[in-house]
C-alpha cells in the first residue's frame, strides 16, 4: 500500500520532482540520529510559497485607528458673532471581552502553526518511510540477483569441466552462459534502481546514505481522532467562530473623545477643553441575516469535510491493517517454502550430477528454489514495511 494513496510509480516521480528543487542544498554525514534525519527532511520540504510581505501587528488596546477631527465655524455677524475652531481626538478601546477574544485567537493561531509543523513532520515521515523501504527491498533484490549470478558462475565452471570430459554436450555450456548473461543484466538493473533511490534520499533528506534500520514507534490504539488532518479541520472552525465573535464585539468598543475649542468673539476670546466617553448599550451577540447564513454555511462545509476526512482515514487504516495481515500470512507460507527449498536444492544437485536431468531443466528448477528463499526474505521486509504504513495511516510520525 502506498503511503499517499497513489500508485508507487506516480509517487516515485512526484518525489523525483520535489528532489529537483533540492539539488543545490548541501548534504550531511551518514548515520544521523533518527530525529535529526526527520528534522532535516522537514526543513527541506518547507517552501516559502505565498508569503506575507507586510509585517502585520496585533491590536492590543485600540480597536480602530485613532481619528483627529478639525472643525471651524465662521460667523457672518462680525459685530456680535464668534468664530469657533474645534479639534477632537477620537479613540476606540478594546473592551475586556474583545481583549479575551484577541488573546484566544493568538492561542488558536499558535496551535494552528504547531499543527502545520506536525503535518509537515508526518509528510516527512512518509517520505522517509517510502524511500527507506524501497531501498530495503531493492537491496534484497540486488543480493538475490547477485546470488543467482554466483550460482550460475559456479555452474558454468562445473559444466565446462563436464563438457571437456565429454559428459555434457557443448550446448549445456551455451545455456549456462546465456542464463548468466541474463542474470548479470538483472544485477545491473537493480543497481541502477538502487542508485536512483539513494540519490533521491540524499536530495530529500540531506544525508548521503540510506540507513540500515528505521525505528518505528510502538503501535498505538486506533488513533484516528488525533490525526493532524482532523485536528486541522476542528481548529479551522474554532478560528472561524473566534473571528465572528470578534466581528460582533467590534461594535461594542469603548470610546474616548478628547477635544479642544477656541472661541474668538468681538469682545473676548476663550479656550475650552473637553473629555467624553461612549459605551455600548447592547450586550447581546447578534448577527444579521447574511452573516448568520455565511457562518452556518462555513460550519456545514467544515462538518462535511470532517466527516469525509474521518471516513477516508478510517478506510486508510483498515486498508493498511488488512494489507499487514495478508503479508504476515504470506510470510508464514514463504518461510515454509524456503525451508523446503534447501532440501530440494540438495536433491536437485544430486540429480544433475548423476545426469538424470538436463542443464536447462536444472537451471529452471534451481532458480525456482532460490526464488522461494528470496520470497521469504522479501516478505519479511514487506511485513515491516506494512507496519510502518499502518503508523503513517494513523498519523503517527517517526
Amino acid at each position: 500500500m502506498s503511503l499517499f494513496r497513489v500508485i508507487p510509480g506516480k509517487l516515485f516521480f512526484s518525489l523525483l520532482a520535489v528532489a529537483v528543487l533540492l539539488l543545490s542544498l548541501p548534504t550531511q554525514a551518514n548515520n544521523p540520529p533518527q530525529q535529526t534525519l526527520l528534522q532535516s527532511t522537514v526543513e527541506r520540504l518547507k517552501t516559502d510559497g505565498m508569503v506575507i510581505a507586510t509585517d502585520f501587528g496585533q491590536r492590543r488596546w485600540l480597536s480602530s485607528t485613532p481619528r483627529l477631527n478639525l472643525m471651524h465655524w465662521q460667523t457672518n455677524a462680525d459685530s456680535f458673532g464668534a468664530n469657533e475652531t474645534e479639534l477632537v481626538l477620537e479613540l476606540e478601546f478594546l473592551n475586556p471581552a474583545q481583549r479575551r477574544l484577541v488573546h484566544h485567537s493568538e492561542q488558536l493561531i499558535q496551535q494552528y502553526q504547531q499543527l502545520q509543523n506536525l503535518q509537515l513532520k508526518l509528510t516527512a515521515s512518509g517520505v522517509i518511510r517510502e524511500l527507506f523501504w524501497q531501498a530495503k527491498q531493492l537491496r534484497t533484490e540486488l543480493a538475490y540477483a547477485e546470488q543467482v549470478v554466483n550460482q550460475l558462475r559456479q555452474l558454468q565452471r562445473q559444466t565446462q569441466s563436464l563438457v571437456e570430459a565429454g559428459e555434457r554436450p557443448a550446448y549445456a555450456g551455451i545455456i549456462v552462459t546465456q542464463q548468466q548473461q541474463t542474470a548479470q543484466s538483472q544485477v545491473a538493473e537493480k543497481q541502477i534502481a538502487l542508485q536512483q533511490i539513494e540519490r533521491l534520499w540524499q536530495q530529500l533528506t540531506g544525508f548521503n546514505a540510506v540507513p540500515t534500520s528505521l525505528d518505528e514507534p510502538e503501535q498505538a490504539q486506533h488513533a484516528t481522532p488525533t490525526h493532524p488532518e482532523l485536528q486541522r479541520l476542528q481548529l479551522q472552525w474554532q478560528l472561524a467562530l473566534n473571528a465572528t465573535q470578534q466581528s460582533i464585539a467590534a461594535e461594542k468598543s469603548w470610546g474616548v473623545n478628547a477635544g479642544y475649542k477656541y472661541i474668538d468673539a468681538p469682545n473676548q476670546s476663550e479656550n475650552q477643553w473637553g473629555l467624553g466617553f461612549s459605551l455600548p448599550l447592547s450586550f447581546s451577540q447578534s448577527l444579521n441575516a447574511s452573516e448568520l447564513v455565511g457562518l452556518q454555511q462555513q460550519q456545514n462545509e467544515l462538518n462535511q469535510s470532517l466527516r469525509q476526512t474521518q471516513i477516508r482515514l478510517e478506510l486508510d487504516i483498515v486498508d493498511a491493517q488488512s494489507q499487514l495481515a495478508q503479508l504476515k500470512q504470506q510470510h508464514q507460507s514463504n518461510r515454509q517454502n524456503a525451508k523446503l527449498s534447501q532440501q530440494a536444492i540438495e536433491q536437485l544437485n544430486n540429480l544433475y550430477q548423476q545426469g538424470q536431468i538436463d542443464t536447462r531443466l536444472y537451471i529452471d528448477r534451481l532458480l525456482e528454489q532460490l526464488s522461494y528463499q528470496h520470497a521469504a526474505q522479501l516478505s519479511q521486509i514487506q511485513v515491516k514495511q506494512a507496519q510502518a504504513f499502518v503508523n503513517q495511516a494513523k498519523g503517527i510520525t517517526l
